[in-house]
Parts: structure tokens; sequence; C-alpha cells
């Protein structure tokens, strides 16, 4: 999770930023949560690079080469953006409820003119 001031990494069950002593807005929802595992696979080329993750227009994770980052969101519609140098992917995805976590694989499809960067591999579990 990312401070909604300062934009610094913080524990998902902060009450304050660490960094700036924001605080952390509570989470009403009545909603089931589901939790969203984005898997960033070791590769050799861009192993440099952090890779962005937006959700709703909002900066949820920074991955770095190899690592893996988790996210909660409430079910329903969720615009997914990966951004990486001058390389986006956009998609909308739909999260049901019935499942609790959703791993989500990304990848870099390198072309001659362009790269792009999508979620190739969805796993569901309940």
């Amino acid at each position: 999770m990312f401070c909604t001031n300062c934009g610094k990494q913080i524990s998902e069950i902060s009450k304050f930023c660490a960094y700036c002593g924001a605080t952390v807005p509570i989470k009403k929802t009545q909603l089931k949560e589901i939790q969203l595992i984005f898997n960033r696979p070791k590769k050799f080329f861009a192993c440099l690079a952090p890779m962005r993750v937006y959700i709703d227009k909002k900066l949820v994770l920074e991955l770095k080469n190899g690592k893996s980052g988790k996210v909660i969101v409430e079910p329903g519609k969720h615009k997914i953006l990966l951004e990486m140098w001058s390389t986006k992917g956009e998609e909308e995805f739909e999260f049901s409820k019935e499942y609790s976590k959703v791993n989500l694989d990304i990848s870099l499809k390198m072309g001659l003119w362009n790269n792009k960067l999508n979620i190739s591999n969805i796993r569901n579990e309940k």
C-alpha cells in the first residue's frame, strides 16, 4: 500500500505513514475484499527498471525484477495499468466476490517497433 499524501510504500495495516505522519484512511467496506497478487517474473531484459501498477488511476505498487506485490480491492470492475519506461499496458478486469485471492502474472511482449506490458496469466483461488 502507498501513502496517499507522500506516495511512499507503507504497511497494509498502518494507521499512520512512517515517512510523513499522515493518517491512513480506514477502508469502510461491506463487500468482501479480494487480494490481488502481481507477479513479475525475473527476466534479463529491463531488469533494472521498476514496473508501476495502477488500479483505477491510483499507483498501488512498484515491482522490481523477479518480485511480487499484494493489493486489496473490492469485487467488481477495475482498470489495471502497467507502466515501465515508455511502455504501458491497460486492461479492465472484473473480480468476482467468490474468490479471495487472484494471482496475476505480468509479461513484457517484445516487438520490432514497440513493447507492451500485459497480464499473461490469471489464477483465481477461493
